[in-house]
């Protein structure tokens, strides 16, 4: 039951978070969920429930970190530009693991 609610007030947080830079910019095309937490089913579940459909999940437990280290490769000259980064892993909803 702690549980459920907890998953449920970060849910509606994140449901909060979008609208809000829905309104600055309109609205989202897609939405990838990302982070450690986005491998949980019914994280997942109790997102889709407050933020409707969303078909990706990052295929990186720590996106913010492969982006960093990415850009410290584009500092020390290990790739020439952003264009030479390679790109993301995306699964789809179906092919996250739990």
């Amino acid at each position: 039951l702690v549980w459920r609610a907890a998953l449920n007030a970060v849910a509606a947080r994140a449901a909060d978070i979008l609208l809000a830079m829905a309104s600055e910019r309109g609205a989202f095309e897609e939405v990838v969920v990302a982070g450690g937490w986005a491998r949980n089913r019914a994280l997942r579940t109790v997102k889709r429930h407050h933020q409707g459909v969303f078909h990706h999940v990052a295929g990186v437990v720590e996106p913010g970190v492969r982006g960093a280290a990415l850009l410290g490769g584009v500092a020390a000259g290990v790739y020439g530009g952003i264009a030479d980064l390679p790109p993301p892993r995306i699964w789809t909803d179906r092919e996250a693991m739990t």
